[in-house]
């Protein structure tokens, strides 16, 4: 980081993605930061910079000014001092509550998009996600593409209100990974996008029920790959392969 075009500092992160740490050029600590769990912050230091809590993944103060202590998440503001909270609401989201932040768990859940939060990939990744070591950017330019895609949207199968992971669930699966594939980048959408690719490792994915469920998603989302590949149109595939039985629910 650059400040003024007079001296380099240097970000040091933890892992949920904040800055804990800034050093200059020779190693020396020249600032720190202490944060509560919804990213009220204490520095000590004055270097004056915008990217504090999880600020790795692109969480900044855009105005640099006390009277205006919001951060900026994608399209949307948060209040990490006064309520822990966004400030406006999440028109993609159909739940009651449509402000709060992380699912109400800060500490674990990150949200740079400000429309749907996810884990930080902290611990090892399964063979099923993409492989460990990729770089968070990569992780956020997924999740990013991947809200843009069609899928269920253009699911020509009727819902199953007693089944919601019935046979419009299993379909919306393929016609997303097929849009990914065309439009973001093949690993994006091999496990169905970010809900499989950032709670992978943990273990509340791997206990039954949900095992079968993520197994049913990674099955569907693989046609989809492969109608993808194969250059055909992504609706068309996925319903002549739902209707030979190469797209499968429970």
């Amino acid at each position: 980081m650059s400040l003024d075009g007079e001296y380099t500092n240097y970000y040091h992160f933890d892992a949920l993605g904040s800055t804990r740490l800034l050093t200059n050029s020779s190693g020396a600590v020249t600032d720190t930061y202490t944060y509560d769990a919804w990213g009220g912050v204490s520095q000590g230091g004055s270097t004056v910079q915008p990217y504090q809590f999880v600020g790795q993944l692109g969480y900044y103060f855009p105005i640099q000014d006390e009277n205006f202590p919001l951060l900026q998440l994608g399209v949307r503001f948060y209040d990490p001092a006064q309520t822990g909270r966004f400030t406006q609401r999440d028109v993609m989201d159909d739940m009651t509550n449509h402000y709060w932040y992380g699912n109400d768990l800060p500490t674990t859940l990150v949200d740079p998009s400000g429309l749907m939060p996810f884990r930080v990939p902290i611990l090892p990744l399964p063979p099923f996600v993409v492989p460990a070591g990729q770089a968070m950017c990569n992780l956020y330019r997924c999740f990013k593409c991947d809200r843009s895609q069609p899928g269920w949207d253009m699911t020509p199968v009727p819902a199953t209100p007693r089944n919601p992971h019935g046979p419009r669930n299993a379909v919306g699966h393929c016609i997303r990974a097929c849009n990914m594939t065309k439009n973001c980048q093949e690993e994006c959408a091999g496990m169905g996008g970010p809900e499989w690719y950032l709670n992978g490792p943990y273990e509340w994915w791997n206990r039954p029920p949900m095992k079968r469920n993520r197994d049913m998603d990674i099955h569907n989302n693989n046609a989809g790959i492969d109608c993808a590949k194969k250059g055909q149109d992504c609706v068309q595939c996925c319903m002549t392969k739902y209707k030979k039985g190469d797209v499968t629910w429970f």
